[in-house]
């Protein structure tokens, strides 16, 4: 089989493939909003009614068309509307089209079909017996097309020696740790009801407030002196739920309302595609008003996929997620439940297990049985944050919201002292001051202990000025 026949089979194949996908660009193209740089060759559309159809396109944006109406209304053609039919109908059944791939099955057809056309004009021109080098100049151009782009894109991401890039500036901070920086994602991990929704919110009051204006916001801190959009979504809770969420990170913050910048929606009716289509154009059109976007807040990423434990759909989401903060120059937080039981904190399906490999944090959360939850990082690109030096917090029924209570070690040993002065009360409480052989015998009779550990009692008893000792060697509590 001769490359002619090669060449003319894959075009038979390619053809109707190319087709769908021109109409899916053309319908990107009179999308209101969508990403920018939608634009192919007209000429390198697979038929001539298409490339029509794209021209007539391209001048009513030229002229300042938006939308699928205003560009039908200037151009009244049955065809114009059945591509965005089409459109409509593939986003209405959940799948988003991804332009990377729309554009290279187009490039693969028309290197295909120009090929064949080649081939024959080869064929011809060697039949007539004439010069055929540009010809073949034309196939080898073709041929080289995909490797030179490889390698410009290879050129633009070398490591060079000479240049180093720039550190990045955390967006967010837990204790000091950088948690969130630019072009990352990060995600917050814990059993249902453990504080996750918390944890948004302080992040969100640490990033609204004034930098002078003193408050609790669990340890987070944030920097964002240029003012970029800060977007949070809902997919979960209730719109009064996720309502209540902001009203108490502007209160956590103490201000009186947020910024102009600061955009929350609650999505928890919409449809993954609506979810997915809204994440994108919020994007774009905060990124354009705002000069930029700070963060991006996803509360239940899982809702933004159809199977968490379908490997394709969730490496391409969280792919899609990593890309958007790239482009953006911007972090994006996502909040992923844990498996019920899992002491590893392992979260849902492929999509947890793929996001924890990608996110720079995985920030983990545990409630404790008195209703203490800690946050820690055991997992992250930027700092190690262990569980006992982990942040805690509890929620406070005068305040009406979380607040901070110390970090795990200071609560751990805050607890030990008040243990070890409970058992200091129950030996001496209403007795008179002890001699140290005296003190000894009553540890061993009240805790009860034996002789050894009763006297490693007193002299830690001691240490931490629990109880005190005369110049006399009597010992007593402290007051």
């Amino acid at each position: 089989m001769n490359d002619q026949t090669l060449n003319a089979g894959a075009h038979a194949i390619l053809q109707p493939r190319a087709e769908k996908n021109a109409k899916l660009l053309l319908a990107l193209q009179m999308e209101e909003g969508l990403l920018e740089n939608l634009t192919f060759p007209v000429s390198q559309l697979p038929t001539e009614q298409l490339q029509n159809i794209a021209d007539k396109i391209h001048k009513s944006l030229a002229k300042g068309r938006k939308g699928f109406h205003e560009i039908m209304k200037e151009n009244p053609q049955p065809e114009i509307a059945a591509i965005a039919q089409e459109l409509a109908e593939k986003i209405a059944k959940g799948s988003i089209p991804n332009v990377a791939t729309i554009k290279k099955e187009l490039n693969e057809f028309y290197i295909v079909k120009t090929k064949q056309d080649l081939a024959w004009k080869l064929q011809a021109a060697l039949d007539r017996g004439e010069d055929v080098s540009d010809i073949v100049k034309q196939i080898a151009a073709l041929d080289n097309q995909p490797s030179e782009k490889i390698q410009h894109l290879l050129a633009e991401r070398a490591f060079n020696h000479a240049e180093r890039p720039e550190k990045p500036t955390p967006l967010f901070s837990l204790l000091s740790v950088p948690i969130c920086t630019a072009g990352n994602i990060s995600n917050v991990q814990a059993p249902a009801k453990a504080g996750k929704s918390a944890v948004l919110e302080s992040m969100i009051g640490s990033a609204i407030k004034p930098s002078w204006q003193n408050a609790d916001t669990l340890s987070f801190t944030a920097e964002n002196p240029d003012q970029r959009a800060l977007i949070h979504f809902d997919t979960e809770q209730s719109r009064f739920d996720a309502d209540s969420l902001i009203r108490r990170a502007i209160r956590r913050a103490d201000v009186e309302e947020p910024p102009a910048w600061f955009h929350s929606y609650s999505l928890a009716d919409l449809s993954i595609a609506e979810r997915r289509e809204c994440l994108r154009y919020s994007m774009q059109t905060a990124s354009a008003k705002h000069g930029g976007i700070f963060a991006v807040m996803i509360d239940g990423i899982g809702d933004l996929c159809t199977d968490p434990n379908d490997p394709e759909e969730s490496f391409g989401l969280v792919a899609e997620l990593h890309t958007l903060a790239i482009q953006h120059d911007c972090t994006i937080l996502t909040v992923l439940h844990e498996n019920p039981g899992s002491e590893a904190g392992k979260t849902r399906g492929h999509l947890g297990s793929q996001i924890e490999r990608k996110a720079e944090t995985n920030l983990r959360l545990a409630k404790d049985k008195d209703g203490i939850t800690t946050v820690w990082s055991d997992r992250a690109r930027h700092g190690h944050l262990p569980k006992e030096q982990g942040t805690c917090f509890a929620w406070s029924v005068d305040h009406k919201m979380h607040r901070s209570c110390g970090n795990a070690q200071e609560i751990k040993q805050a607890a030990k002292r008040d243990a070890m002065e409970a058992e200091a009360y129950k030996v001496l409480f209403g007795k008179d001051a002890m001699s140290y052989s005296d003190l000894v015998k009553e540890i061993v009779k009240c805790l009860p202990l034996k002789e050894r550990a009763a006297k490693g009692r007193i002299e830690k008893w001691l240490e931490d000025k629990i109880i005190t000792k005369s110049t006399t060697g009597k010992h007593s509590l402290a007051d």
